[in-house]
Parts: C-alpha cells; sequence; structure tokens
C-alpha cells in the first residue's frame, strides 16, 4: 500500500470507496436511503452527486485528501481526509463550504440536519471557539480494514 494526495481525478474512486465503506452502516442507511438492495437508479443518482462534490472538494485550499493506493491492482482501497470544519458540510440555507445544496430524493433532510445540528453543538462544547480540523476515514475493502489503512492515512 502506497500512500499519495488525492487530486480531482481521483473523484470518482472516492465517491465509490465513500460508498462502499458505509453501506451496512444504519446512521448511513437512515441519513441517506442507500442499502445493499437500493435501486440502481437511486445508487447512480447518489454516486453522480458525489463525483461532482468530490472534483469541487478536491481543488479547495482548506482540504486535505490521502489516497491509500493497492500497489498490486492500482485501486484506491482508502481514504482520509482533513476539512476545516466550516467547509465540512453545506447548510440548508446555503451557507457553508459549498455554493449550492442539492437533496436528493434518496436523502433524509430532517436526519441529516438534527444531526448536523448536534454535531456542532457537541464540537462547540469540546473546543468551544477554537477551530479544529475534520479528519474523515473511508475503507473500500474489508481485508484492508485490519492493515491499519486507515490509521497510516490519519499519519
Amino acid at each position: 500500500i502506497s500512500y499519495q494526495l488525492a487530486t480531482a481525478a481521483d473523484a470518482s474512486a472516492f465517491a465509490h470507496c465513500q460508498i462502499e465503506a458505509f453501506m451496512e452502516d444504519r446512521f448511513y442507511q437512515a441519513a441517506f436511503g442507500l442499502t445493499p438492495t437500493s435501486p440502481p437508479e437511486q445508487m447512480q443518482e447518489n454516486i453522480k452527486y458525489r463525483i461532482k462534490r468530490y472534483q469541487r472538494r478536491l481543488k479547495e485550499p482548506q482540504v486535505h485528501w490521502i489516497k491509500a493506493v493497492d500497489d498490486s491492482t492500482g485501486a484506491i482501497v482508502g481514504i482520509s481526509g482533513w476539512e476545516e470544519p466550516e467547509s465540512r458540510w453545506p447548510k440548508a440555507s446555503g451557507e457553508g463550504g459549498e455554493k449550492e445544496l442539492k437533496w436528493l430524493s434518496s436523502w433524509n433532510k430532517e436526519f441529516i440536519e438534527e444531526y448536523d445540528k448536534k454535531l456542532e453543538e457537541a464540537t462547540k462544547a469540546a473546543l468551544g471557539d477554537t477551530k479544529g480540523f475534520w479528519c474523515t476515514c473511508s475503507l473500500t475493502e474489508f481485508e484492508f480494514t485490519l492493515c491499519a489503512v486507515g490509521s497510516n492515512c490519519g499519519h
């Protein structure tokens, strides 16, 4: 496994990595309505949205992503990103890191907004006015979850 800086050209692999990593996750299912049995058109809508989002995000100076590449196959098997908190998630009002927010039909808008509100409150309670960075990690292949890909991306 090698670790490299990601570019906008990695957007498609990142979108697939993210969806595959969280497909079985109950939070992800409740928020985004995606399950292993979701209709193909619903899956494609979510993938297209995420590709566009990653293409835009990977060009932003306050967003830093690293990819873990399986050297034997060339596949991206892990991703890790650091982002300024204000750029992490678009607000329903249109404020925030992204210029426009498109709610996909499968998304549970109320659930996502409530989660985001609680996350912001917990972050403020823990950090006060201190600026911090978000770190996220997604793994796409189960066999790599025990190989410290996420930890290594984080370092």
